[in-house]
């Protein structure tokens, strides 16, 4: 799986009453059957059938307000927020640029393991992923969950082969911690490996459900660690 910010992509938000007949009218996708984790592939023409702009639009679910959603270049969001307000005379609906609310990940090669609320399957071609809008902060951990979860791939293909017999999980408790993976996912995984491989979890703050399937469980007291000597952390040991 792999995964890429599209800092070139920017987000329009058309809500209202009368948001879905609205843009129904104008563009030229189906805007009736998208959904929340759905999209479309449409655009919107001049009146002599020239492009202004193409994009993708799905529909934020409920909890994110409702609406819908236009996934477009970002030099043109604002001019097609523009255009599309200047179109919608006494229609009950707003316009409004997101581009700065809103940022686009695309995620290829795999089909993420937890999908946020605003995920939608890039509906041009099956090849070209999914697509990702997540506030600006929050891309750093949404690319750290994504390269959790293709660790974690890996990790299942170790788990399901009995041609090794110890497979070690290094700080695999740090991703479950901080919900990088889902614990549920996998303690099915571990659970369902071959009958003679053993399997080492390592870092601190197991979660309860975790520790309640494995047969031993140790902690580790600091005594005594280079750290505090100004020893830097070494390649091939902490990292």
């Amino acid at each position: 799986m792999k995964a890429a910010f599209l800092p070139d992509r920017g987000v329009v938000k058309i809500a209202g009453d009368d948001a879905r007949g609205f843009l129904n009218n104008l563009v030229t996708s189906e805007i009736e059957v998208v959904t929340p984790g759905t999209a479309r592939f449409g655009a919107l023409l001049t009146p002599q059938g020239k492009i202004i702009a193409d994009f993708l639009i799905t529909e934020a679910p409920a909890g994110h307000g409702g609406g819908l959603l236009i996934d477009c270049p970002r030099e043109l969001a604002q001019p097609l927020a523009t255009k599309l307000g200047f179109y919608k005379l006494r229609a009950k609906v707003t316009v409004e640029n997101l581009s700065d609310a809103f940022g686009v990940l695309a995620v290829w090669d795999g089909e993420p393991g937890m999908k946020p609320d605003l995920t939608f399957a890039d509906p041009r071609n099956a090849e070209l992923g999914y697509r990702i809008l997540v506030p600006p902060d929050l891309v750093p951990k949404m690319f750290a969950v994504l390269k959790a979860q293709q660790a974690w791939e890996q990790a299942r293909r170790f788990l399901s082969d009995p041609a090794y017999g110890l497979v070690v999980l290094d700080e695999l408790n740090i991703a479950l911690k901080y919900r990088y993976l889902d614990v549920h996912t996998v303690i099915a995984d571990l659970l369902d490996r071959p009958e003679m491989q053993h399997v080492v979890v390592t870092g601190r703050g197991a979660p309860p459900e975790l520790i309640a399937v494995a047969d031993t469980v140790s902690e580790m007291n600091d005594v005594k660690h280079a750290f505090r000597a100004g020893i830097a952390a070494q390649a091939g040991t902490e990292w």
